[in-house]
């Protein structure tokens, strides 16, 4: 029998829903502003500052959204369990 924190599955389930819901909203919402020197840079991404690089991630955030999610879905999913493991708390975290 395996025994499952639900607790930790909840929290799992409901990070990856919001996520994906991210994922497939926002980009959408910032792709009318991405400009096409944001989204096709002449000199490659080294050169753009970093908003002009937050919004060729968008653009092609927005042109792959089940890809980012699914990437986005497992990082978070493995760093939740990460987390549990060695067990992180924010109430074991001394502020300054």
């Amino acid at each position: 029998m395996v025994l499952v924190n639900t607790n930790l599955a909840t929290l799992i389930i409901t990070s990856v829903i919001i996520l994906i819901i991210l994922c497939l909203i926002v980009p959408n919402i910032i792709l009318p502003y991405v400009k096409h020197h944001h989204s096709h840079p002449k000199d490659g991404i080294e050169e753009l500052n970093f908003g002009d690089k937050f919004m060729n991630l968008m653009f092609f955030m927005s042109k792959a959204p089940f890809l980012v999610c699914l990437l986005f879905s497992v990082l978070l999913t493995v760093s939740i369990l990460l987390a549990s493991m060695i067990k992180i708390r924010p109430s074991t975290i001394k502020s300054l």
